[in-house]
This record gives C-alpha cells, structure tokens and sequence, in this order.
C-alpha cells in the first residue's frame, strides 16, 4: 500500500522497526507503538499510542498520531498482541476524527491484525512540531484470504448445502485456489471454504464456525482423509477396488480418491484442491503407502475451473493393467484410459442385487467392461453384452475369458440393436441398462428424458412376463421421482404391467449428504414384469 506521508515509494523491509519499547525510561520517552487494525463493516480503526495529547493527522491516511513531546522518536512496532506500550493513550479513530474512548490493552488476537504501521529505523519521525521531515509511512499487510457473501448465500449455508455460487459473492479479498475465511453481510464469520473464481460454484465450504484464525487445511485434509479411509474399512466391502473418498460427501468437496488394489487414483476438481493435490499425495503415501498415485485430472468439469485436463503419474508406479476383484469377478483395468478412474465402482452392490433375480437370457445394455454381464451371466443360460465401444467390448470378452464367463459381447447402439432385436421377435429373461449420464446439465434434460424413455420402453417390449429389468441413470439431473415417472410413462406405452421389486442407489462407498442432492446420482430400479 502506498506511504502515508510520500506514495508509492517502498521500504526495504530489513529497515522496519520491530523492537517495542520496554521499561527503559528513554526508550518509553522516545518510542511510539501503532497497531492499526484493518477497517471492517461495523467497526473503527483502533490506534494505540505512547505518552502525547497532540493528535497529528499524518498524510491523509487517516490516523491520528500523538508524539513525543519532546523529542522526535523513532517508532516501535506492536508486541504479539499487545501495544507496544500498555500505559497507552488510546482513541477510537475514523476516517478523520479522533474520538476518546477507552479500548482494552489487548488491543487484537493474533490473526485480526490485518495491518502494521511501521517507520523505517533511521528516521526521525513526526516531531511535537508536526514536521514529518520527510520520512515514510508504511503499511505492511498480513491479508487473510477473505469472502463477503450475500444474505441469500448465508441463508443457503444455514440451510446445509456447502456450496455458494458466483451470483451470491458479495466481495473477494483472494487469490484463486486460496482457502478463504468467509463472512456473512453484517461480517460475522460463517467459516472457510475453498474459493475458485472460474466456476459458477464460487465457494465449497470444508469448516463451519465464527473463528478468524487462519484455518490449517492441510491438517484438516489429513484428518478427513483418515477419517474416510476409516469408514471403508468398517464396510468390509468384498472387492479390493472401491472409492475411499466421495467428495463433499467426506467432508473433502472436489475431492475424489478411488483405490484399485495397491494402487489408488485421485481427481482434484476445484483450483483450490488441485492446489492442494501435493498435501493430499503426502497423506495418502503416510496413511495407505500405495505402490503408486494416478491423478486423473482429465474430466471436463475442470474445465469450468480453469484447469488442464491432464493425467500425472504423482508418485510410485502406475502399470498399464491392474487386476482387481469384485464379488467374485476378476477385472483387468486401464486406470489412465478407462471410464471415471478405470471402473464404475458405484453399482458394484447393484450388480449383486440384481444377480439375486437374475435367470434365463441376459441382455446387458451399455455393458461398458461387462460388469452387469459377468456377475448376472453366471446365473443365466445366455448373455449377449452390447456397447458402442470396440475397446469396451474387447475388455469384455477378456474379462468373460479370465472368470470362464459365457458372453456374446457385440460393437453397437444400444437404441439402433434394441429396435432390431424387437423386430427379430427376441425375448429375454432379464435385461440390464446402465446408460452413461444423458443429462450432463439442465439443458439436456428434456433430451434425456426422451431417451431413458425410449431404452426402457423397447427393453419391457423385449422382456418376458416374469421377467425382470434392471434399470440406471446416473444422470443428477434427472432425479428419483423425474427417473419413475420416465419408467411408468415407458410401461404404459409398452402396455406392461410392472411392479417395483427393489429401488436402490450408489454403493456405500458412495455415500450422499443429506441436504446436498448433488450427491445421490444413481438411480437403480430392480423391476418385474408382469405381463
């Protein structure tokens, strides 16, 4: 910040006087201790001052300065918390009036002292004459990243979702990436959250709480990622892959960790996390010593972040196949190429679910690496497995070849091959559809819907009665009761009559925060056709 008495002239910051005057009678004599503290909403500068009346007003900075009355003195910085001096006179200074007040002596905590007022040590400063005689006054700033929200952004929060969007940022005191404390209108504390100013999604709250003190993230980081790792271990979950952190979900927004044997996988979707990607790998090697991290930063939602979609091998080794188990289905997975971070390991409890029902001819839609199809197709006669992929399907076919599973793995669209299979007059027993997201955003949904729709009516045209279809959509945007409707609106037109056998969601590794409906995503309806 500029100087008070001559602007934009800086201080070699070895010149700053940091020694407070003590009990010496000359030095109490000649040294004068400031504190000024950052001017906030509500309140007043706050200035304590050393044995004078004269008030001076020193460059238009808005400080009234008393000084020595005898002598010109050089100026002693705070100590820790306190004046330099506690015998102090003390005002209540602002803007340009100086009004009397008595103030504490504990003139601010630690981490409030936004500001320092500091003379550089040779000089001799302001006299009783109010002669400056040509010296510098400095500020020197220990800014706390900061947001100020609007009164709607603090309702949202009240009402628990951690999220504040851009249009509810009221001022930003911040870099991007920073961990920010934020404040409410009137200035009260609300916490600290992690700030991003690319992202509609300006702020993702990690602490809750009035304290102004700097918040150790990566402490906090730490702590959460034990406590996550903790939790799936208690699930005793049959698979060595699976998620070891869901993001906001455990408490870490934009943060992902999946874990493939001895191998884990991280994306870090906000700047602020991506930041904190190397205190994140730190902790992980400490807590899990993994042969190797794979950060798979490449999904578009970065984009909107202003990140490079990148893959980055961030410590050990990352082979180019890695074997994992799940209920009893051994997969090969490629962790830099495959879908999300190698496999869909949100419906590995929807697929032993459905295998509960599943019997005669199995037609697996959108099988991706055959997960549905390998757990099912060993309950059932026959299994034709389709995907638009020919990298997809081929890992289908080596999968079903490693775990001595028979599966008819085709190449094509889901929607051209179920027309097609209806107008051959096949029928099927059980039949899977686990679609990619169809609405990826609020635009597509009217799209999406047309599409859940068609997939299912041309699924229940193919199902026997007694039958049953397994029907998904991971599509956020397309809720539980919007996903049912779809299904109901599908049966009608297929003149089925069908019964709700299960609904069910993403595994428990997977876990949604009540408040935040950005959490539940997958929609899982175990269905039996009637007739």
């Amino acid at each position: 910040m500029a100087a008070a008495g001559e602007r934009r002239l800086e201080p070699d910051r070895q010149d700053l006087v940091r020694e407070p005057a003590r009990d010496d009678a000359a030095a109490d004599r000649k040294d004068i201790g400031i504190v000024v503290l950052a001017r906030q909403s509500r309140g007043e500068q706050i200035v304590a001052e050393c044995r004078a009346d004269a008030g001076d007003l020193v460059g238009r900075d808005l400080l009234a300065l008393s000084t020595a009355a005898d002598d010109d003195a050089p100026i002693g910085a705070a100590f820790g918390d306190r004046a330099a001096d506690t015998d102090a006179d003390r005002r209540v200074v602002d803007r340009l009036f100086a009004v009397r007040a008595v103030i504490v002596d504990r003139v601010t905590e630690f981490r409030e002292r936004l500001l320092e007022m500091f003379f550089q040590r040779e000089a001799r400063v302001i006299g009783a004459n109010r002669n400056s005689h040509g010296q510098r006054l400095y500020y020197v700033r220990e800014m706390i990243p900061s947001v100020v929200i609007s009164a709607r952004g603090e309702e949202r929060l009240r009402d628990g979702h951690p999220w504040i969007y851009r249009a509810d940022v009221a001022d930003v005191r911040a870099q991007p990436g920073d961990v920010v404390l934020v404040r409410g209108p009137r200035a009260r504390a609300l916490g600290h959250a992690l700030y991003s100013d690319r992202s509609q999604i300006a702020l993702r709250m990690i602490a809750y709480g009035a304290a102004d003190d700097d918040l150790d993230a990566d402490a906090l980081i730490r702590q959460r990622l034990d406590a996550a790792i903790a939790f799936r271990t208690s699930l005793a979950i049959d698979a060595t892959a699976y998620r070891l952190v869901h993001g906001e979900a455990d408490l870490l927004p934009s943060l992902i960790v999946d874990r493939y044997g001895e191998y884990l996988v991280v994306q870090a979707l906000s700047q602020a996390m991506d930041r904190r990607l190397p205190s994140v790998v730190a902790a992980l090697n400490d807590l899990l010593h993994p042969r190797g991290i794979l950060a798979r930063n490449d999904p578009r939602a970065r984009t909107l972040e202003g990140l490079e979609q990148r893959v980055d091998v961030l410590a050990g080794e990352i082979p180019d196949s890695v074997t994992v188990t799940e209920v009893g289905i051994e997969y090969d997975v490629d962790l830099r190429r495959g879908q999300k971070t190698g496999l869909f390991l949100d419906q590995r409890e929807n697929r032993a679910a459905a295998a509960l029902y599943a019997r005669g001819r199995l037609l697996d839609c959108f099988s991706y690496n055959g997960g549905f199809a390998l757990v099912l197709g060993r309950r059932c006669q026959e299994t034709i497995a389709i995907d638009v992929s020919e990298d997809a399907v081929a890992r289908v076919r080596q999968n079903a070849a490693r775990n001595s599973v028979a599966i008819d793995a085709r190449v094509g669209n889901v929607f051209d091959e179920l027309r097609g299979l209806e107008r051959l007059g096949e029928r099927f027993d059980t039949i899977v559809l686990d679609p990619p997201a169809f609405a990826k955003n609020k635009t597509a949904v009217a799209n999406a819907r047309a599409g859940y729709k068609e997939i299912n009516l041309r699924a229940l045209k193919l199902l026997n009665p007694g039958g049953t279809l397994v029907t998904c959509s991971c599509s956020y945007h397309v809720n539980e009761a919007d996903f049912a409707e779809i299904v109901y609106d599908a049966a009608i037109d297929a003149h089925a009559r069908v019964t709700v056998v299960e609904k069910r969601m993403q595994g428990r590794d997977h876990p949604v925060l009540l408040g935040v409906p950005e959490t539940y995503y997958l929609k899982c309806f175990i269905l039996r056709k009637l007739q």
